[in-house]
């Protein structure tokens, strides 16, 4: 067997590892999709409602109105800043999922906030029974993308990478992990409200409920499909 034989099989062996490729590939792929398409699609409708989003989407929002650049385009080009140093450090949170998130989510908001733009009424927006059920819509459907995304374990996106980082970085000081997430998304929070010159309740109270509401119907996913998850996650949890 030839030298270069040896090497691509290597190559291609690798590239499977780091993918997690399985037998039930496919399906966590499908999954991630779907999750991806459910957050973007979620995301358009909680800023229609002008209730608030995410603590990143808020704060790309803002750099987006101050700067007249896509929504899509800020969120792409925050994600690639904070891929650096994730790659730096922790280049094994990134994967295909992570990618898919990165380009994907801002652009899919994007259109769909275009879309019902053209085909709702504008009295859609600011009439407020119409603005609350808009958000709940988009809040359910926005919580469920997230937890679909994270159950097929493709990846981190890079905003969510960093604060693991720095919990493991500052595993030593006993700082609770959930108070460094906390202060990483009310960092992005307060940069938000500063640019949309405005306060976004939701925003606040996503910041602090999202992440638990996610994990705990993540893991209702994973009791569903034990099988979906990476090779070597799954044997971790045989042992």
């Amino acid at each position: 067997m030839s030298s270069g034989s040896t090497k691509s099989r290597s190559l291609s062996s690798a590239v499977k590892d780091w993918i997690g490729f399985n037998r039930h590939f496919k399906q966590r792929f499908l999954i991630m999709i779907v999750g991806v398409f459910l957050t973007g699609f979620n995301l358009a409708l909680l800023i229609l409602s002008d209730f608030g989003a995410d603590p990143y989407g808020l704060a790309c929002l803002g750099l987006s109105q101050k700067t007249h650049i896509m929504f899509g385009t800020v969120e792409l080009l925050g994600n690639l800043i904070m891929l650096l140093p994730v790659l730096l450090t922790q280049p094994r949170r990134i994967n295909v999922g992570s990618v898919a998130n990165m380009v994907l989510v801002g652009y899919i908001s994007d259109f769909f906030r275009w879309l019902w733009g053209r085909i709702l009424p504008a009295s859609a927006f600011t009439y407020l029974p119409s603005r609350i059920g808009i958000f709940t819509i988009g809040l359910i459907g926005f919580v469920l993308g997230i937890a679909l995304y994270v159950n097929a374990d493709m990846g981190t996106s890079p905003y969510d990478s960093l604060p693991l980082i720095f919990m493991d970085g500052l595993s030593k000081t006993r700082i609770p992990h959930f108070l460094i997430r906390m202060a990483w998304d009310f960092a992005f929070i307060i940069l938000g409200m500063i640019l949309m010159r405005g306060f976004y309740v939701a925003t606040i109270l996503m910041g602090l409920l999202l992440g638990p509401v996610c994990s705990v119907i993540a893991g209702v996913f994973r009791k569903w499909w034990p099988d979906l998850q990476k090779p070597d996650a799954a044997a971790g949890a045989a042992d």
